[in-house]
């Protein structure tokens, strides 16, 4: 079967979402569809085309053991083996299987040959509005613009997600769909440009599944300008490639900021890496004072988001996905509107990570010999390895694959990904979130959406604090969701200390 090496950690997504634990169960429900991507002559007139299929292929082969590609015009064989060994770099062990009969048919054509019984999923775009239908075929007009289609893209993955798993998780297909990522209306059309921008300079916080999906957006706009600091401070694991749509099996041990970097290599546009935590960033490289005036987030914890927001710059953009939802919100003026700490700040007392870790891994009163593991630096060892096993009673040989990886990953494969311990009702499970691939991606585009319309100065209809799209939802006109949240509403935020207050309005002139 062709899964990718990294295949266990879609296997922890799969049995969170589901609640299963038949990891059998759902490789034969995967192994069992064979899934075509059918394509036109618009893959090489329109650059929308081009963007949809590449990116269908980077989710598609992340999770699908089998593919096969169609065209039926005269000579596509050369482009069809040029797509498969794109799909090959993302997932050597994938089977591609053009000779025999899909079960699923995601069509980029604009006038296909049908035939009766097929199922098939529809895709296009046009500038900013995405589209997609279940009834007929779509077509993608010749803008250099990326978002419609790419998010249509991550719209016809949800629903092929759905469609394989409809007794699973009960969720229906969409049927018509046609969403303006722009205004974040659904039937909206409106249109700005995304060619020669300019989006000055701007901080770009965390290269992991969603960050990795903004610098593929950002890397598909044409003639940018500016300058674009990438912070993240970890290299490419295996398992990150499940949803890292950025990046490649030849990318693994790699660094995440220095791969991305050279994806937005350009002239005009300078892509600067940085390889450390935010904090690290803020105090070495700017002396403890942050003067960013745009600041794109895309970490994992509620901790390094109000740490950033903390540090005080202008405007701030989130990402974020949760269980089967993605998230944008805007944090645009810190004087006036509900800053990013509103949103993580505790309401209650809460368990640190390290008290979780240390009930869950059964090794209580040993908080000091866990936290040594916690620091980036430290991996797993033997010595871990063997004082894990002795305490919960296992096999030291079945846990040697983890010794040199972090021990967050060691956590979230063997205890969430019930692996060794079935720990299904533990408060860490409930921590950790492991999103699909086209999860991450939609909400790294977004925020790279975001990003082109602020400095845009595009004026919507109605601005609000977030939009959240429930993933695995009909798309409608209450899917995605836009909402604002309470100004300070723990009544302990950063947002109403007078004194962080006074520090922004000196710091920005206000």
């Amino acid at each position: 079967m062709g899964f990718a090496k990294y295949f266990e950690k879609d296997l922890l997504a799969l049995n969170k979402l589901m609640s299963s634990d038949s990891d059998r169960f759902i490789k034969e429900k995967l192994n069992n569809q064979l899934i075509c991507l059918e394509f036109d002559d618009q893959y090489h007139s329109s650059y929308e085309a081009k963007c949809c299929l590449e990116l269908l292929i980077s989710i598609i082969a992340r999770l699908y053991p089998r593919i096969s590609f169609k065209c039926d015009l005269i000579g596509a064989e050369k482009t069809i083996t040029k797509l498969s060994k794109y799909a090959k770099k993302i997932n050597k062990e994938i089977d591609i299987e053009n000779d025999k009969t899909p079960s699923i048919i995601l069509s980029t054509c604009k006038k296909p040959k049908q035939l009766k019984g097929e199922i098939r999923f529809y895709l296009g775009s046009d500038n900013w509005t995405a589209l997609f239908s279940t009834t007929r075929p779509q077509s993608f007009a010749f803008s250099k613009n990326p978002f419609g289609a790419s998010i249509a893209a991550c719209i016809a993955a949800s629903n092929l997600f759905r469609s394989v798993f409809e007794k699973e998780l009960k969720f229906t297909i969409d049927d018509n769909v046609r969403f303006s990522i722009l205004d974040q209306y659904y039937g909206a059309n409106f249109n700005i440009k995304t060619e020669n921008l300019d989006l000055d300079e701007f901080d770009l916080v965390g290269i992991g599944a969603i960050g990795s999906a903004t610098v593929w957006a950002l890397s598909k706009l044409k003639g940018l300008k500016g300058r674009i600091n990438l912070i993240d401070h970890e290299k490419l694991d295996k398992s990150n490639l499940q949803r890292y749509i950025l990046f490649n099996e030849t990318d693994e041990n790699k660094w995440k900021v220095d791969v991305a970097k050279k994806h937005l290599n350009d002239n005009k546009f300078k892509p600067v890496s940085y390889k450390k935590k935010w904090a690290n960033y803020i105090g070495e490289d700017y002396k403890g004072s942050c003067t960013s005036k745009m600041v794109l987030v895309a970490v994992d914890s509620k901790e390094e988001r109000i740490n950033i927001q903390s540090s005080l710059p202008q405007k701030i953009i989130n990402a974020y996905t949760d269980d089967s939802r993605v998230g944008i919100s805007r944090h645009l003026n810190f004087i006036e509107d509900s800053c990013l700490a509103c949103i993580y700040i505790p309401t209650k007392e809460e368990k640190g990570d390290l008290t979780l870790m240390v009930e869950s891994l059964n090794l209580k009163g040993q908080e000091n010999f866990l936290y040594k593991y916690l620091q980036p630096s430290n991996k797993i060892d033997h010595e871990f390895i063997d004082k894990y096993s002795e305490k919960n009673d296992l096999e030291k040989n079945s846990l040697k694959e983890y010794i040199g990886k972090n021990l967050t990953d060691f956590y979230s494969e063997v205890i969430c990904g019930y692996k060794v311990l079935e720990l299904k009702d533990s408060k860490l499970v409930e921590k950790v979130d492991v999103p699909l691939s086209f999860q991450s991606a939609l909400a790294g585009i977004l925020l790279a959406a975001e990003l082109v319309i602020e400095k845009s100065e595009f004026s919507r209809k109605q601005n609000f604090d977030v939009t959240q799209w429930q993933i695995l939802a009909k798309i409608n006109k209450e899917n995605p969701g836009n909402f604002n949240y309470i100004k300070n509403l723990s009544k302990n935020c950063i947002c109403g200390d007078s004194d962080y207050q006074d520090v922004y309005k000196k710091k920005w002139n206000i």
